[in-house]
């Protein structure tokens, strides 16, 4: 749990005004009195932008926003499981134009192409000796006499296409190649998915094959023991393709099975033995003196377990929810990082390609 900014008073689920009745919203749980708010992505719950000392100017680059409690793991899952990663708020990249605060645009570092234009003449006016100004001349001439190839600087489409290491080797490994946090970000981007999720689905599979088991010997118990020789065993089959999917989600006992055992085990990773060989010591114990098979409760009626079969369900459910969340920030977090990197090195790359003209035109003219 991450210690609260010393600004920010300590958690309160309070949600209505005991005097007055009214919602309050924020750290400060005053109501809506019209004032800028944003919305928390995990508690739902509505803050002042004042009241988190986030100037108003921002209010157009928050991408995901999670509150400071939520941040700190006092409200959210985090508060009952401390090994889920805690959440963070992230920003939309800003246009580089010093005083604009609107997002980039897509691919871009600049929310339009009239400021990416103002950013290059403003890099030429600060300019302090000749070559830079040409340098620079040459990029704005680029980029007003063509805007297909000024949307190269860093909003076309190529921008999340792979870079050729080939084409400046150096400048790739300086930029891209060597880049720790792009590393790390696929590093875990490649576990979460090849080996986390892959793992939590293994266990939903495994959970499922326990559940049909459970479910083939409840259908010969009562086979057994049915006294209506004449029922259509169609429409039992029918419904066994189903009961799985019936009984994660709890749903009520099916009529025609007059008998069903608990079927609680503390490890369902693996069968415990046939079917077969269960029922037969099941039939041994007709006067249920044993309520335990194999480790696998026998009980028709067990309240010590009630709905086992659900809860798991559920948290490997939600287990794998939030894996294939992260996997999913994780790579958006990647393309935004490759973005960048890919923005950075086009521009360096533009940057060389044009320098090497002014030099060979000034080699020319003398």
């Amino acid at each position: 749990m991450v210690t609260l900014p010393s600004w920010c008073p300590p958690y309160s689920s309070q949600r209505i005004d005991p005097i007055t009745g009214v919602e309050i919203y924020c750290i400060c749980k005053k109501p809506d009195e019209g004032e800028l708010m944003v919305g928390c992505d995990g508690c739902d719950d509505w803050f002042h932008f004042k009241c988190l000392r986030v100037p108003v100017k921002y209010r157009h680059l928050v991408s995901s926003f999670f509150c400071t409690y939520f941040q700190a793991g006092i409200s959210g899952p985090h508060k009952k499981d401390p090994s889920k990663p805690l959440p963070k708020t992230l920003w939309k990249r800003k246009c580089r134009i010093a005083d604009c605060y609107e997002p980039c645009g897509e691919n871009s570092k600049y929310c339009s192409q009239e400021h990416g234009l103002k950013y290059m003449r403003n890099l030429m006016n600060q300019c302090t000796n000749d070559t830079d100004k040409n340098l620079v001349k040459e990029m704005l001439n680029v980029s007003e006499s063509s805007a297909d190839i000024f949307n190269n600087i860093g909003r076309d489409s190529f921008i999340d296409d792979p870079v050729v290491p080939e084409v400046n080797t150096q400048l790739y490994e300086e930029i891209i190649g060597s880049n720790n946090s792009l590393k790390e970000l696929e590093a875990s981007q490649k576990e979460c998915a090849d080996v986390t999720i892959v793992n939590i689905q293994e266990r939903i599979h495994v959970l499922d094959e326990y559940i049909d088991w459970i479910e083939e010997i409840n259908n010969k118990i009562n086979d057994t023991g049915n006294t209506d020789k004449g029922r259509d065993n169609s429409a039992s089959t029918d419904k066994k393709a189903i009961t799985k999917k019936r009984k994660r989600k709890g749903s009520p006992k099916r009529t025609t099975v007059k008998k069903k055992i608990c079927g609680y085990i503390s490890d369902w990773s693996s069968i415990p033995c046939t079917s077969e060989d269960f029922l037969s010591q099941y039939k041994e114990n007709e006067d249920e003196t044993i309520t335990v098979i194999n480790g696998v409760c026998s009980k028709l009626n067990c309240k010590k377990h009630s709905d086992w079969v659900s809860i798991d369900s559920d948290q490997l459910q939600q287990q794998l929810d939030t894996a294939e969340s992260n996997n999913d920030r994780l790579n958006i977090l990647i393309k935004v990082k490759k973005r960048q990197l890919h923005g950075q090195y086009y521009e360096q790359l533009a940057k060389l390609q044009v320098q090497g003209q002014v030099k060979h035109e000034t080699a020319s003219s003398v």
